[in-house]
């Protein structure tokens, strides 16, 4: 037989068996596809098992043992200097806390035991306020607390949580420059397991178990609640930091303004008579009593030694909100003891008011009063009102503020709401009516 000889061809038939998952196939392909992009090349599961053994190793080599305890440290991120004090929102969390809990007397007294406990147990401590650490590489941050209030739980109703995930708009939270780190707690299946095998089974609340661990010293200052302790509980304020006006009898500012220079006209008449000690410290924190004049009628110049005293005791309500805002207005104090903004129209040929303008707290009633009376003289729109304002005071959030005195405006609600009025009609001419 001649000719090619007919090819045989061997078909071989393998089976691959997978055991990836889904989830699995689509990670090595996304970590295929960003190969020399990504900082690592693993799974994320690989990589946070990886990463948190190395925070687990550092977290161990930082533990203490001491005879009172345990002493640890917190697991710190490379941006945990980026971290900011926060004392301006705790000091405003606290306060909103105790005002929600004003109307309940006896939560209030629960929510201030809890905390005079954890004060006895060495749970928190007081410190001392300073405004510069020890050591400049310490990190200070406050943290805002609030009440967990659960009736219908038999042991606890009312618990104190520290809140560390709370930030102001733009910087972290205390939460966001720390580690997770691995999750050391035992899985539920094992526990549900274990509690089965034994005939015996005891369920309580633990207590005291994490009395023994503590903070080290050194992170102590990035972990501070605030908290107001006076002898009277129920004002939780003290004395030197009331306003000093019941600003419920007092809608506007001039009215304000004349109730305050009776007072000092009155204190200047009967300081003479009081001992030295106490009229030396009137006229140190109110020396405007000795310029008040003694004429039948309150004159202009007394009414602007007023809106000063006024202003001063509205800051100094509010002096750790001020000084701890987030806004850099390059705010400074007068020597009248005035908070003012610092700007950048010194050289310009208008009033000293607006080249440095009074900070006034947004939100409060004092700049409600002072908007208000911005408004009132003409009824304004928002933009004028806004730049009478301007002119002497400089509160955040204005137009806000602004927005909402209009609307309250009984006047401008009237005539800005009512149905568009057209002109009268004039007569119809002759040629349009005919004599029939």
């Amino acid at each position: 037989m001649a000719g090619e000889e007919e090819s045989v061809h061997q078909t071989e038939k393998i089976y691959v068996d997978s055991h990836l998952t889904e989830q699995q196939s689509w990670e090595d392909f996304c970590t295929l596809e960003s190969s020399g992009v990504s900082e690592f090349t693993g799974s994320k599961e690989e990589e946070k098992r990886q990463e948190s053994e190395v925070i687990w190793k550092k977290f161990e080599e930082t533990i203490e043992k001491r005879e009172d305890g345990y002493y640890v440290r917190l697991p710190w991120k490379d941006n945990a200097n980026t971290l900011p004090a926060n004392k301006g929102m705790a000091i405003q969390r606290l306060q909103s806390t105790v005002n929600k809990l004003k109307s309940h007397p006896t939560l209030f007294q629960q929510y201030h035991e809890t905390i005079v406990q954890q004060l006895n147990q060495g749970i928190i401590e007081e410190v001392e306020e300073t405004n510069n650490s020890t050591n400049l590489k310490e990190i200070i941050h406050y943290l805002s607390h609030h009440a967990v209030i659960t009736p219908n739980k038999e042991t606890t109703k009312l618990r104190v949580v520290f809140d560390a995930s709370a930030h102001q708009k733009g910087q972290p939270s205390l939460n966001e420059v720390l580690h997770q780190g691995p999750l050391i707690l035992p899985q539920i299946c094992d526990i549900l397991l274990r509690f089965r095998i034994g005939d015996i089974a005891i369920i309580s609340d633990v207590e005291k178990a994490f009395l023994q661990i503590r903070l080290h010293e050194k992170d102590r200052d990035a972990t501070q609640p605030t908290y107001k302790h006076t002898s009277i509980l129920m004002t939780a304020q003290a004395d030197e930091d009331k306003e000093l006006l019941d600003w419920r009898r007092h809608n506007r500012l001039k009215l304000a303004q004349r109730t305050i220079a009776y007072v000092l006209r009155f204190i200047k008449a009967i300081i003479d008579r009081l001992n030295q000690q106490l009229k030396d410290r009137i006229q140190h924190n109110i020396p405007e009593v000795m310029l008040m004049a003694s004429t039948p009628y309150i004159t202009a110049a007394e009414y602007e030694l007023a809106l000063r005293v006024l202003v001063r005791n509205h800051q100094n309500s509010y002096d750790a909100l001020i000084w701890n805002s987030p806004n850099q207005l390059n705010l400074y104090r007068d020597e009248h003891g005035i908070i003012r903004c610092r700007g950048r129209l010194s050289k310009a040929c208008i009033p000293f008011n607006a080249q440095q303008p009074i900070f006034i707290v947004s939100r409060t009633k004092l700049a409600e009063m002072i908007t208000q009376d911005a408004h009132l003289p003409y009824h304004s729109g928002t933009s004028q009102t806004m730049a009478n304002v301007r002119q002497k005071f400089w509160i955040p959030k204005l137009r806000q503020q602004t927005r909402k005195v209009l609307r309250r405006c009984v006047a401008c609600q009237k005539m800005n709401n009512l149905p568009y009025k057209y002109p009268n009609m004039d007569d119809l001419p002759e040629s349009r009516i005919p004599v029939n």
